[in-house]
């Protein structure tokens, strides 16, 4: 019989990292195992590989939480060591799910398909140091002496210079060893130097030598309210601009959303780093279950691109998930599809602040994983249909993608998350996004009306005009979204209609 590992009973890395004294048997951070029944012929294995890149402090901090629940999902132990090996596993003819996110040594040891990119070493430091050292190839791990000091410029030209050699070398490695290379995910933040600015020159070296493979940003946008750094919407609002090209889909969660959620339903009293990026794991885990597990209704990071993304520059997504709950109120609650469905249009549930009962959706992809019938699944849709819950743009009548897989999820006791049986992530494109954009806009526009912060740009090689230029974008993207409100298609879409009118009537 495959065995599988159920809702996790472990240490989480941030709190290895934290403590040491934890780390004394690492048999105390395994999943427990329970046998299912092999898989019937109708539910495909999954056969692809995905390589994770984490850029700057942000990108770094949410490796801490990645890779632990990873590990947690396929049964390997902090040092890299599979719990039950394959070989003795009936069925082990199957593609090992494991291999989409880890390759195994000719030693037995599983080691991740990953980047981890800074351009200072302090956060890097603490992989290098924690519980999980042994299950990096330090040679992932890539560093430089100086950060980028929150300037998009000094990460795009000087830092980027100094580290980005390395990175790439490592990273053609990593897709040298794959056969079936499914996407390439890059996690960071927009308001960060190194997050923004190097991030930007990733993505474009990435787009130049892997131009057929999905590019999928995971990014933290900045808050309304919450901001870490006075020149944050700079940086948000260049490399919005110049990595606009490069990247083919991009899913913004923001602080204060992730704070809301582990505070209010997650009930923890004072959230940390480590709280938040745990969710971000749970959603990252959601999108992929479908590729690294079996399950009767696929969903590839390709299919999800192409069905979210209908016009090139609008492929900035939301995500939200379901059930997120504390252990304590989930044993007074019942999960049923429709109520997860219904849950993940609500506010309170969305990664990015905002009520997506006023937004419109262009399409929407629902990633469901657990003890889940097909039949469900599609009553619930039709429910959300049926009561307008959902708001799709006309054109766009079908409007949702499904994936189904049968591996249920897996939970880490210091996320504060309840282990369930099934969960959904969802995936949406829409324009929830608005506020956002227009909440750095307006920053922006104050900020450079008194040319503030602008010298420190242009001392690290930027034009000044570039700014201008990105603030023009910046502004032309939010129209885009707005006229898909009013008209239910962007701008470019809407005059390519009507020349296209024109030329019938010539």
């Amino acid at each position: 019989m495959k065995c599988f590992p159920t809702g996790s009973h472990a240490i989480g890395s941030r709190d290895l990292v934290e403590d040491q004294s934890q780390c004394e048997d690492l048999n105390s951070a395994l999943p427990r195992f329970v046998y299912r029944e092999p898989f019937k012929a109708y539910e495909p294995m999954p056969d692809g590989e995905i390589v994770n890149c984490f850029v700057g402090q942000c990108g770094t901090q949410m490796s801490f939480a990645c890779w632990e629940l990873f590990c947690l999902e396929h049964g390997i132990r902090p040092d890299g060591k599979m719990v039950l090996s394959n070989d003795t596993q009936v069925g082990a003819d199957l593609p090992d799910p494991a291999s989409s996110y880890f390759k195994e040594t000719s030693e037995g040891q599983y080691v991740p398909r990953t980047v981890i990119l800074d351009t200072e070493p302090t956060v890097v430091d603490e992989i290098r140091s924690g519980a999980y050292r042994q299950l990096f190839n330090p040679d992932s791990l890539i560093t430089d002496l100086e950060d980028a000091a929150s300037n998009f410029a000094r990460g795009l030209y000087s830092c980027a210079r100094r580290v980005l050699p390395s990175a790439m070398k490592y990273l053609r490695k990593e897709v040298e060893r794959t056969d079936n290379l499914q996407a390439i995910f890059i996690y960071h933040s927009f308001g960060g130097g190194t997050g923004s600015g190097t991030t930007c020159k990733f993505l474009e070296e990435i787009g130049e030598e892997y131009t057929k493979t999905p590019k999928i940003e995971m990014a933290v946008y900045p808050g309304r309210e919450m901001s870490s750094s006075v020149v944050e919407p700079y940086n948000a609002m260049l490399i919005s601009d110049i990595a606009d090209e490069t990247s083919d889909v991009t899913i913004l969660v923001d602080n204060e959303a992730l704070v809301r959620i582990a505070a209010d339903l997650l009930k923890v009293n004072y959230p940390r780093f480590s709280n938040i990026n745990r969710l971000v794991a749970q959603v990252t885990s959601g999108m992929t279950a479908a590729v690294r597990f079996a399950g009767p209704l696929t969903a590839s990071l390709g299919q999800l691109q192409t069905n979210l993304v209908p016009f090139p520059r609008l492929h900035y997504l939301q995500a939200s998930m379901a059930p997120i709950t504390s252990s304590e109120a989930y044993m007074h609650e019942t999960v049923n599809m429709h109520e997860l469905t219904t849950s993940l249009f609500s506010p309170e549930t969305q990664l990015l602040t905002g009520d997506p009962n006023q937004t419109h959706v262009l399409a929407c992809a629902l990633l469901c994983r657990g003890d889940i019938a097909i039949q469900e699944i599609r009553h619930a849709v039709a429910k959300l249909k049926l009561r307008g819950t959902v708001q799709l743009v006309p054109w766009c009548p079908t409007g949702f993608k499904i994936g189904l897989c049968l591996q249920p999820p897996t939970t880490v006791p210091q996320s504060g998350l309840a282990p369930c049986s099934r969960s959904v992530v969802g995936l949406y494109n829409s324009t929830l996004l608005v506020p956002a954009l227009q909440s750095v806009a307006h920053k922006v526009q104050y900020l450079h009306r008194k040319r503030a912060f602008v010298h420190w740009y242009v001392q690290e090689g930027l034009e000044e005009e570039e700014l201008r230029g990105a603030h023009d974008g910046l502004k032309a993207l939010i129209a885009d979204f707005q006229h898909l409100e009013t008209h239910g298609v962007p701008v470019d879409a809407a005059n390519i209609n009507q020349v296209s009118e024109q030329d019938k009537r010539a």
